[in-house]
């Protein structure tokens, strides 16, 4: 089977955006207030938290990206600065940025928590609903009829022939995501193949100048649910006989 990345990419568009959003920048603001109120300055970052807040529901994931980045800076603004001497017995001024360490522990998920999408997901496990292994991808309504622990793969990254165990979540199907902890597959994908920044959406554009703007699913024989894995470049004028989307 092979698919392409929507705009921008699926794999992790919120970004690393906490999955309660408006408690969590709540939960920051209670901090804030707490344990910085007597910080000159620090009212401006409570009202522009406040405003994130306020307006969350309403914006795109890219607007909430930006509005974070905003933020972040404006926590970096609020360095506390200890004096010390190196060995040399010069005196210098080291910062510490502790805003920002809150501001990671609120506003962010884990950069590499990210899941591979199964374009029409429903069609793709009812024609093939042995795909993944034996019966696991027969879904009644929107739900997979076998518990999660009998929808577990071995997933095989190619060409490095690393193996990870990874299974098939969400609604109707639509996620791979590696078992126990999303990171691994993340890690993965974000840092050795693409190479990105943390925290860095993975967009179409970086996907064109590596030249991979899709991926390759391949069932092997040798198990009844080892499935290989291979970002690849699809032609549009020349699409695979088993392209899917």
């Amino acid at each position: 089977m092979e698919n392409k990345p929507s705009a921008v990419s699926g794999f992790n568009q919120f970004m690393g955006l906490p999955k309660n959003s408006t408690g969590s920048i709540q939960a920051f603001i209670n901090t804030i207030n707490k344990d910085f109120s007597d910080v000159t300055g620090i009212s401006e970052l409570v009202q522009a938290l406040t405003s994130f807040k306020e307006t969350y529901p309403n914006k795109s994931s890219f607007e909430k990206y930006s509005t974070r980045k905003d933020i972040m800076n404006l926590c970096i603004s609020f360095a506390n600065f200890k004096n010390v001497i190196n060995n040399d017995g010069i005196p210098l001024k080291i910062p510490s940025y502790p805003l920002v360490d809150l501001a990671i522990k609120y506003l962010f998920r884990s950069p590499n928590e990210i899941y591979i999408p199964i374009p029409k997901s429903k069609t793709f496990h009812n024609t093939h609903p042995n795909f993944f292994g034996t019966g696991s991808g027969i879904l009644n309504g929107s739900t997979f009829e076998l518990p999660l622990s009998e929808r577990q793969f071995k997933l095989e990254f190619l060409p490095s022939h690393t193996i990870v165990d990874a299974q098939i979540t969400q609604e109707n199907g639509k996620a791979i995501q590696s078992s126990g902890n999303q990171d691994i597959l993340g890690n993965w994908i974000l840092q050795k193949v693409f190479q990105l920044p943390e925290f860095t959406p993975l967009t179409d554009e970086r996907l064109i100048e590596m030249e991979l703007n899709g991926i390759r699913l391949t069932k092997f024989s040798d198990l009844d649910n080892h499935i290989g894995l291979e970002f690849i470049w699809i032609d549009d004028d020349n699409l695979p006989s088993d392209y899917w989307n």
